[in-house]
């Protein structure tokens, strides 16, 4: 009889951790559903403002902004922090914010190269693989160090999109002490790569911007302890809102 009981008692606790790997990977699809829908409705913003603007012209604020060498800023920011894992993970995230530095130097009429050190705070949790019910915290502030080349499109008056996309190196600089308080343990560096989409705003005094992009990851950081969370492979992953002002 006992035996039994034990049995039925693996056999739910199988049940529910695949019930919560699937709603964790039905939150990550409507996440990434979001974003995908935020992006298009920016590319809509962007096919209107052409109509709107080519159809009128008005006073161009900065008009020789875009043809100086260099030129410096600060950027204030709002991010969401990720894991991604294979097998897949059960994981949270709790939104944090980013402050840097802004300096663009102009290759061309329409090439930047941006290099912004920034630093960023957020945190993260990671299910205990024995006990589900119970999450590792996982607090993290990176300064990161990324080289994006940026593309802009031709200036519409006082407005003007563009892509960007480059290397980052970051490293990890919180309390070792909290990361140990975790039975895994990761690396504190990390090389990713950046892609966004932004638009700038000229106005009669600084250059606004608003950016979307998304960070990845591009090696296993998971050092020790894959077996208290399920999984031997982990990568950071980071979404970012960003506010320009140059």
């Amino acid at each position: 009889m006992e035996s039994q009981l034990s049995t039925l008692e693996s056999k739910l606790k199988i049940k529910t951790n695949k019930l919560r790997l699937h709603i964790t990977n039905s939150k990550y699809c409507t996440l990434k559903n979001k974003t995908l829908t935020f992006l298009v409705v920016l590319l809509v913003i962007l096919c209107t403002t052409q109509l709107t603007f080519g159809q009128s012209r008005k006073v161009m604020n900065l008009p020789s902004y875009d043809k100086e060498a260099y030129h410096f800023g600060f950027i204030l920011a709002m991010n969401q922090m990720y894991y991604t894992a294979k097998p897949l993970i059960d994981t949270k995230s709790s939104p944090g914010f980013a402050i840097g530095i802004l300096g663009n130097l102009r290759l061309g009429e329409y090439f930047d190269l941006r290099f912004i050190p920034t630093l960023s705070f957020g945190g993260r949790e990671v299910a205990q693989t024995s006990n589900p019910d119970f999450y590792y915290q996982i607090p993290s502030t990176f300064v990161d160090f990324p080289l994006n080349l940026k593309y802009r499109s031709k200036r519409l008056n006082n407005v003007a999109a563009y892509l960007l996309a480059g290397p980052k190196y970051s490293i990890d600089i919180a309390s070792t002490k909290k990361k140990n308080q975790a039975a895994f343990i990761t690396n504190r560096s990390d090389l990713g790569i950046e892609v966004g989409v932004g638009f700038d705003f000229y106005t009669n005094y600084f250059k606004f911007g608003t950016e979307v992009k998304m960070g990845y990851g591009l090696f296993n950081i998971l050092k020790s302890g894959g077996d208290f969370i399920g999984t031997d492979q982990l990568r950071n992953k980071i979404f970012q809102l960003s506010f320009t002002f140059e």
